[in-house]
């Protein structure tokens, strides 16, 4: 019992981080960078959650998804 409380404390201080400066449009920092392109998309992975950061002439937008639904999308 302790130990997968512990356990999902971890986790969600780590969710949390992230979710925090995706949302203050800062790159994660729990997140593994998984792909660039050229058109300025990035794609993270974390620990159950994926980040997509774009950055376009008309704005930077990103995308949090985990478990395939979008939880959190913010433009600038």
């Amino acid at each position: 019992m302790g130990i997968a409380a512990v356990s999902c404390v971890v986790w969600s201080a780590v969710f949390l981080t992230d979710y925090t400066r995706c949302e203050n449009g800062k790159t994660p920092f729990f997140a593994v960078e998984i792909s660039h392109t050229g058109e300025g998309k990035t794609t993270f992975i974390g620990p159950g959650y994926k980040i997509v950061s774009e950055d376009a002439d008309e704005g930077a937008s990103v995308t949090m998804t985990m478990f395939g639904k979008v939880i959190s999308s913010s433009t600038e």
